[in-house]
């Protein structure tokens, strides 16, 4: 459960889920329960019922908004905000 953070996706809404997974992400960063380094990606796909390429999707749009950044070999770090 994400460090304390669930995401619930809804397969019957109009976002996507990657969509729905990144709105959870960011409001989890925005009030503070994700603070400096993002859960994996395996953990946040099996916590949310997800394939771990949605999580990249949702990751990758975070990065887009300059929210968080991926080092290689070392993991994904949100930004100071």
């Amino acid at each position: 459960m994400l460090g304390g953070v669930k995401i619930d996706v809804d397969p019957g809404s109009a976002d996507f889920p990657f969509q729905q997974l990144a709105e959870g992400l960011r409001a989890a960063i925005a009030d503070g329960r994700i603070t400096r380094r993002m859960p994996p990606m395996s953990e946040v796909a099996a916590d949310s019922g997800v394939a771990v390429g949605t999580v990249q999707r949702a990751y990758a749009l975070l990065v887009e908004e300059g929210l968080i950044r991926t080092v290689k070999g070392r993991g994904t770090f949100v930004l100071g905000q």
